[in-house]
Formats: structure tokens, C-alpha cells, sequence
């Protein structure tokens, strides 16, 4: 018994071996750490599957659809409440997430650690920006807070929304030809 812990006739037992707690920051940095690791190991899990034969599920690109298809106006919709799952796509950023968002490759690790931690702690984090097209948002800001918000389980964001009006594809010629006499039963007997 140390009497240096003798307090007014009562033993108060030293603890030098007590477990330190961890300071808040330091939990939420784990937390964070934790939610990279298990989107890691889902796009690890579905890269995988693909290899086996399972449908290949990347993140639609926007890119695509700007060179395949005839952009006729676009209109700012302003900030609106998001459900995270319409995000469907991303801008250029295919290569660094898979379709459910979850981290392809270790040079996202740190901004997402990052952001991560901000959004465990609850700290603000300005909106992310999107382009809707149909019912369908496609990310221009914000790739790494969309995968963060879907690992933590966020279901709703703030976002900057730029709506794309896009030209109606072209009716089908084949369908109309089609409908005309060809005259190949004449050329083809019957067999």
C-alpha cells in the first residue's frame, strides 16, 4: 500500500496500469479507418465475383453520356435534398470507385479517411454537386463524401443540382422500313 494514496483514513488504490481513454478524435480517426477498410473489402469482394462471372458493376460515367448523346440545355435547380442511392454515376472518377461507391484503389485513402472522420465527428461539409438526368444524379463534386456517406449509411445529402435536358434519340429506321413491302418472299421460295 503506497500511503501517498491515503486520503483522510481511507485507501485509495493507484491505478498505473488502468487503460488510458483515447481521445474522441482518436476514436473517430478508428471509426473512419474501419468504414475504409470494409468498402475496401467490398470492392475487393465484387471485383472478385466479376472475375468468376458475375456481372461487372462499375460507376456509370457522365463522360460517356456527354460524347454519346446531344446535350439541348441544362437548368440549375439549386440545392435540394438528395437520397444517396440515386447517385448513380460520377465524372471521370469510374477508375477510383465501383458502382456502389465503394473505394477501388488505395490513392483515395487519405481524402476519404478524411472526410470520414469530419462526418463521424459531425462536422459540416459543404454540398456535393450533381447532374440529374431523368431520375438519375451522376456526381460532378463530391465522389469521395458519396462513398463516405454510403459506407457511414447516410441516406440523404445536400446538393447542388444541374439538370441536363438531352436530345430524344432518333426514332428507329429499321422499324419503318420494316413496316414496308420488301418483296423478299418473291426472291425466297418457300421450302
Amino acid at each position: 500500500m503506497n500511503f501517498d494514496s491515503v486520503r483522510e483514513g481511507v485507501w485509495v488504490p493507484e491505478t498505473p496500469h488502468a487503460p488510458q481513454r483515447r481521445p474522441r478524435s482518436e476514436i473517430d480517426a478508428l471509426k473512419a479507418l474501419q468504414c475504409f477498410r470494409n468498402a475496401s473489402r467490398s470492392a475487393r469482394w465484387t471485383r472478385l465475383l466479376a472475375r468468376l462471372g458475375a456481372p461487372k458493376r462499375t460507376l456509370a460515367d457522365l463522360d460517356d453520356i456527354a460524347r454519346n448523346e446531344t446535350l439541348t440545355g441544362s437548368v440549375s435547380r439549386g440545392l435540394q435534398i438528395v437520397a444517396v442511392k440515386a447517385i448513380r454515376g460520377s465524372s471521370g472518377r469510374s477508375t477510383d470507385f465501383d458502382a456502389d461507391f465503394h473505394p477501388l484503389n488505395e490513392n483515395t485513402r487519405d481524402r476519404w479517411l478524411n472526410i470520414a472522420t469530419a462526418t463521424i465527428r459531425g462536422d459540416p461539409l459543404p454540398p456535393i454537386s450533381l447532374v440529374q438526368i431523368g431520375d438519375q444524379y451522376y456526381v460532378q463534386d463530391g465522389n469521395h463524401r458519396v462513398s463516405v456517406y454510403r459506407a457511414v449509411g447516410q441516406e440523404f445529402v445536400d446538393a447542388e443540382i444541374v439538370e441536363w435536358q438531352l436530345a430524344a434519340p432518333p426514332p428507329e429506321r429499321e422499324t419503318a422500313r420494316a413496316s414496308r413491302p420488301t418483296g423478299l418472299r418473291r426472291l425466297v421460295p418457300d421450302r
